[in-house]
């Protein structure tokens, strides 16, 4: 085999180790309180705390940079769902479909998915594979949506349902 040289390369790590306990220590990971950087620094040292005492002290050695995050709140978690189904749109895009959903659908897939902020928006991803993509594919495979078009998602009680754009544009 080759040599590889990783001596330029960049990995991006993320965890969620230590939010859970800052969740719970201050009821929300953000900032409270008068003194922003003694909370800052309360939290990073948490962080780095947790962090020991998962990860190995080798795999610690070998990170050179560690950033402590704020909680995501509502509104991220809203755009952060747009952006998941644009990803599912330019999938879609050999299939001739475009997906469109209300804003609706992006309040529900947060309010029923991320309730535990330490998770962060991983839960948003999956819950639009199983709500949104596996039943949009089911519907394609069973005819519902014919040839090519815009498929609305739309909220129906606590339902998520899909309607051709022609559907939904019908009085």
């Amino acid at each position: 085999g080759q040599a590889v040289d990783f001596k330029n390369t960049v990995v991006i790590m993320t965890s969620n180790i230590g939010s859970a306990h800052i969740a719970r220590t201050t009821g929300r990971m953000g900032f409270k309180g008068d003194d922003v950087s003694k909370e800052f620094k309360d939290r990073r040292d948490l962080v780095i705390s947790e962090m020991r005492r998962t990860l190995s002290p080798e795999f610690i050695n070998r990170i050179d940079e560690i950033i402590v995050f704020d909680a995501l709140q509502e509104e991220e978690l809203r755009q952060i769902a747009k952006i998941l189904i644009e990803r599912l749109n330019e999938a879609l895009g050999d299939k001739n479909v475009r997906l469109v959903a209300t804003d609706e659908v992006c309040d529900w897939l947060v309010r029923t998915t991320c309730q535990d902020r330490s998770y962060g928006a991983r839960p948003l991803r999956r819950a639009i594979q199983r709500h949104i993509e596996d039943a949009l594919s089911e519907a394609i495979i069973t005819g519902k949506f014919q040839g090519e078009g815009t498929v609305e998602v739309y909220l129906d009680g606590d339902t998520l349902r899909f309607r051709s754009a022609i559907e939904a544009s019908s009085p």
